[in-house]
Parts: structure tokens; sequence; C-alpha cells
């Protein structure tokens, strides 16, 4: 997840989902990892992708999920 980040904070959005998603494939029970995927997708645009990570982040109990959920269903509604 570590070069998601230095990705994400570059502007290099594309590549911080390519790193992002498999730092979640690789631990798909960590909540703040799926929220920073969906972070990503939602830097590109991938707002129904990002709604799923904050889903499943909100299903892992994380405390941002709530929030990030509203900001997506801005973009899409619902």
């Amino acid at each position: 997840m570590g070069l998601s980040d230095v990705e994400f904070d570059r502007g290099h959005f594309e590549q911080a989902v390519v790193f992002a998603e498999r730092a979640v494939k690789a631990e798909p029970k960590k909540g703040d990892f799926r929220i920073r995927l969906g972070d990503a997708y939602f830097k590109v645009l991938r707002y129904p992708d990002a709604k799923s990570q904050y889903d499943k982040a909100a299903e892992l109990g994380h405390a941002k999920a709530a929030g990030r959920l509203d900001k997506v269903k801005e973009k899409i509604g619902g």
C-alpha cells in the first residue's frame, strides 16, 4: 500500500489504483486498504468501484467509510 500512497500523493492516480488493488488482494480484510483503494478509484472517476470499496470498508467496521460513502453518493446518486 505504501507504493500506492506515494503515487497518490504525486497525483499519479491510475498507478495508485494498480498498487492499491494489489494491496487489497493481499490483505482483503484491512478496512484502511479498502478506503485507500476507494479514494484512488474516486480520483480516476470510477465512482461505482469506489462505492464498492467503501461499502466493504464499512462492513469491516472502518470509521471513515460512512463519510466516503456520502461523498461518492453525491457523484452517482442514491
